[in-house]
């Protein structure tokens, strides 16, 4: 414990000018609060594109791949002959 701490814990022990916790905390700078939102959203970003990517590998490997193949239709089935 520093010096400061040692006085400031006699002050709130002897009740006089009493501190509340509040006041103990200090107080952070807008552009921290900005930089702490800035990550956050960095890592949404993240989560995001890395659960896109998850999505569209899988919808590859199940949905056949008809806009690069040589996909040609197929005639429709002749009705069966009557003899």
């Amino acid at each position: 414990m520093g010096t400061n701490d040692a006085a400031l814990s006699l002050r709130l022990a002897s009740g006089r000018n009493q501190v509340k916790a509040a006041d103990l905390k200090q107080k952070h700078h807008p552009y921290e609060e900005w930089v702490k939102m800035r990550q956050k959203i960095r890592e949404a970003d993240i989560r995001r594109n890395t659960r896109t990517k998850t999505i569209s590998g899988f919808l590859r490997t199940v949905m056949p791949d008809t806009a690069t193949s040589n996909f040609t239709r197929r005639p429709p089935p002749l009705p069966p002959s009557q003899s």
